[in-house]
């Protein structure tokens, strides 16, 4: 921080320009790096619903196999459609963000090029600039995550929407693969391989749909088999 005498100011006065700040008898001049980094990048969707019942301990279970392992993980969900996979991952990543000072990156499978995806996060989300010299997609996303910000502690990286074998295995080689990066993916796929650990997602029996909730939870439930509700009402 470089910090000098503006033209000769006094007292309280304070003057923004761009990022340099006068105050008083100061310029500070803040680095767009230093605002940049000042939180991790996160762009997980906010449509998570406010009343999501029943899936606490697929939620717990799920963080116990993201965190269990020294290496990198991947955690598959997999279910049928409509049973509440996206919305399990979306809840997951709000409740347990704050196990993730390194970021959360949203990615969705159904997007033709993921390596341009990873590679549009980096350059919005942390304003990096890819070499000129990387030519393909595949290397310019490696090379994001080789200098994902900030540099430290761990990130959550979900994969939404993996249902095609084919596509997966176009995935495989542009996904991290360093220790600090856990994978959440949701999938309608099975067994995909030896490094993949899975969670299957059943359908709700009605009591876990109708099972209380700590906070208000919600009478008329839109889809009991995924837990999501919605007119509310307090439980008595």
């Amino acid at each position: 921080m470089n910090q000098s005498n503006q033209d000769n100011a006094k007292g309280w006065q304070t003057q923004v320009e761009g990022g340099i700040v006068y105050q008083g008898d100061n310029i500070i001049y803040n680095s767009p790096t230093q605002q940049l980094h000042s939180s991790p990048p996160n762009n997980i969707p906010y449509r998570g619903v406010a009343h999501f019942v029943g899936r606490d301990e697929k939620l717990a279970e799920v963080h116990k196999k993201l965190l269990q392992n020294d290496n990198a993980a991947i955690l598959a969900v997999a279910a049928m459609g409509g049973m509440g996979k996206t919305e399990l991952a979306t809840q997951y990543a709000h409740r347990y963000k704050v196990n993730y000072p390194g970021g959360l990156c949203w990615l969705d499978a159904r997007k033709p090029d993921l390596a341009a995806e990873i590679v549009e996060f980096a350059k919005f989300h942390m304003k990096l600039e890819v070499p000129q010299t990387l030519l393909t997609s595949q290397e310019q996303a490696k090379w994001c995550w080789h200098n994902w910000q900030p540099q430290t502690e761990l990130v959550l990286v979900v994969l939404d929407n993996v249902d095609d074998v084919t596509n997966w295995e176009k995935y495989r080689p542009v996904l991290p693969t360093d220790n600090r990066f856990r994978i959440l993916m949701t999938t309608r796929l099975r067994n995909l391989g030896s490094t993949v650990q899975q969670i299957t997602l059943d359908e709700l029996l009605p009591n876990d749909a109708l099972r209380p909730s700590r906070t208000p939870v919600t009478a008329s439930f839109k889809n009991s088999s995924a837990g999501i509700w919605g007119k509310s009402y307090q439980n008595g």
